[in-house]
């Protein structure tokens, strides 16, 4: 929830400008150390997509069980990061509460929404929201109606931005430490982030006083602020983190473009999808060589896949409508530009089907590419992917 002393529309406008101080407009590619085509594409900062990525691969009911016994922390395997539920109020009390409050992040509409803050942030060319007006954001994924958003649209929009404000994220990293006697010895250097840090708000006054459904009584007093709605936002994304020395991830502009409310799956593979796309893209880890999107494919075989797109519950009933329903989400993928293609085009319901994704061109083409046509065919084993064991 917002902070408690943001009662009124004027004071929060005060309180946002002692801490922020307009940057200059700056070019899209700014942000990062790579070129990206802000037409077809965003960047998200490398280190945080990726981690994020395999944090809520991760998140289940048995993992955050597990992960609940020592703390409303759920921490990776094989990971220096960790997604804390911020639960000032006390109210995560069991295992399942704790599981429901994680599986937030995983929601196609506050991922999504997450997506827009970072797509609307390589738009003006910095992290920093400084007054930005909620419906500017907002355009990123939908299309006013008249020129207007509707109320119940705002409301969505910032209930997702209140979510994401319940999420922080910490690293750890080993670094040397000398003690009282002078003797050097590894420790860990934890570093905490909130995934986006509002420190302030512009709200509109209540026209009128909100009275309780069922017991009649006065909730919310004609003049206060109405919280429920954002006008304006004071805060930043990943404050401290060092967000634009790093390669951004490039993720194709299609995602903004789906329903949130009716393709989830698609939003969700999407994120997945594209996240491995470009890690094989940058070719080795801290090569400077980058593999063209024409020799670019993912291969995995039907049951990962089918997991990733999280129609395991449907498949362990009839596989034949998870086969349809995935096949349905891919063809989502390809019309959003998400996907080129994908082989063989007829899912059959057999586990160990081997299925070819190809992506479909967002990374500013090399000079040598240009002339290269897109192939429907692997150009080489080594850069097969399997998602099964990412």
């Amino acid at each position: 929830m917002p902070d408690k002393d943001l009662k009124e529309p004027e004071f929060a406008l005060t309180y946002a400008d002692k801490f922020f101080i307009e940057p200059k407009e700056a070019k899209q590619g700014q942000l990062f150390s790579n070129p990206i085509d802000s037409d077809r594409a965003f960047g998200i900062t490398r280190k945080f997509s990726d981690n994020l990525n395999k944090l809520t691969d991760e998140i289940t009911p048995k993992t955050a069980s597990e992960n609940f016994k020592y703390g409303r922390t759920f921490k990776g395997k094989n990971s220096n990061l960790a997604l804390r539920v911020i639960d000032d109020k006390q109210e995560i009390k069991t295992a399942e509460q704790f599981y429901n409050a994680l599986a937030r992040i995983k929601s196609g509409k506050v991922l999504q929404t997450l997506l827009a803050l970072w797509a609307y942030a390589n738009q003006r060319g910095n992290f920093v929201f400084n007054g930005i007006r909620l419906s500017k954001v907002m355009q990123t994924l939908l299309k006013p109606t008249g020129g207007y958003f509707t109320q119940p649209q705002k409301r969505d929009f910032t209930e997702a931005i209140q979510r994401l404000r319940d999420f922080e994220i910490y690293l750890d990293e080993t670094i040397t430490d000398t003690d009282d006697r002078g003797r050097k010895k590894p420790v860990i250097k934890r570093d905490f982030y909130k995934l986006i840090d509002l420190v302030g708000a512009t709200y509109a006054k209540r026209s009128k006083d909100y009275k309780d459904p069922e017991t009649g009584e006065i909730r919310f007093k004609k003049g206060e602020a109405d919280e429920s709605v954002i006008i304006k936002l004071y805060g930043e994304l990943l404050p401290r983190f060092n967000k634009g020395i790093m390669r951004g991830r490039l993720y194709s502009r299609g995602l903004l473009k789906l329903d949130a409310n009716k393709d989830e799956r698609a939003i969700l593979l999407g994120f997945k999808l594209l996240t491995r796309f470009d890690q094989l893209r940058q070719a080795k880890k801290g090569s400077k060589d980058i593999i063209s999107d024409s020799k670019l494919f993912i291969k995995t075989d039907r049951r990962a896949l089918i997991e990733w797109a999280d129609y395991k519950q449907t498949d362990e009933t009839d596989k034949w409508v998870a086969s349809q329903h995935l096949t349905k989400t891919l063809d989502k993928l390809i019309d959003i530009k998400c996907l080129r293609d994908y082989q063989p085009r007829k899912l059959t319901t057999k586990d160990d089907l081997q299925i070819t994704l190809y992506p479909h061109p967002i990374a500013i083409k090399l000079p040598e590419a240009e002339a290269e046509a897109p192939k429907l065919e692997p150009a080489s084993p080594t850069k097969t992917d399997k998602i099964s064991s990412q």
